[in-house]
């Protein structure tokens, strides 16, 4: 049985919702992914992200992203 944590890292955030949640722009979020260093989960053609890479961005304090 998988625990609330894993769970939680797992949960899946449409781009407008992590950009929202980073106070990022669409410009930034595609610069950080062409780039390699933001991770998006692809479903069909919808951009996702985890909370784990959520978390991961604002830990790492990159440039033009805000702490919620």
């Amino acid at each position: 049985m998988r625990s609330q944590v894993e769970q939680d890292d797992n949960r899946l955030f449409a781009a407008a919702e992590f950009r929202r949640r980073t106070n990022m722009g669409r410009t930034k979020e595609w610069e950080l992914r062409r780039a390699g260093r933001l991770r998006a989960v692809m479903i069909g053609h919808r951009i996702n992200y985890t909370m784990s890479e959520l978390r991961r961005i604002l830990a790492e304090g990159t440039e033009g992203v805000r702490h919620v």
